[in-house]
């Protein structure tokens, strides 16, 4: 079972995003000491992934590789938030290739990818969740709520391996 959190903790007037998960993977194996969390080229955001390792993992790569290779991505001329637009196409462009699953499987489907960093054009903190949406048949990005907590506003994006979120 995957968890990984995205949340922005205010000091003051200083903020910061931090992004952590747990290091266990497995599928068929487990191994305890596997990173989810991975850092961009560009220095202003992660990627993070759950769900079906077999197929997760190398999705997560495949993203991490071509946005380190773009030079507008990897120099930050692009900004995060036009980057799910991306993903969402890497996704779809891998996702079409995979075969031979056995029937009734739902692994093409069956992971989701976390972008999370720091935006120049509005000067603040993000963070999505990439999943599956059954009623469009592709990859949609859910951007990251408030939520209040003892009173105050608190802005926090959670995913795990659970449908839903």
């Amino acid at each position: 079972m995957t968890l990984v959190v995205s949340w922005i903790r205010t000091e003051g007037d200083a903020a910061e995003m931090l992004v952590a998960s747990d290091s266990r993977i497995s599928g068929g194996t487990s191994l305890d000491q596997a990173p989810k969390v991975f850092r961009l080229l560009r220095d202003d955001a992660v990627l993070a992934f759950c769900g079906t390792t077999r197929l997760a993992y190398p999705v997560v790569i495949q993203i991490k590789l071509a946005l380190d290779a773009y030079e507008p991505t990897r120099k930050r001329l692009i900004d995060i938030v036009e980057l799910p637009t991306h993903l969402k196409r890497i996704i779809e462009s891998i996702r079409k290739t995979v075969t031979d699953l056995p029937d009734g499987s739902d692994e093409p489907i069956a992971f989701k990818i976390m972008l999370a960093g720091f935006s120049w054009r509005t000067s603040s903190f993000k963070s999505w969740v990439l999943r599956f949406d059954l009623r469009s048949g592709e990859f949609a990005a859910h951007p990251m709520r408030a939520h209040r907590v003892g009173g105050r506003q608190v802005f926090a994006q959670f995913m795990s391996d659970e449908q839903g979120n």
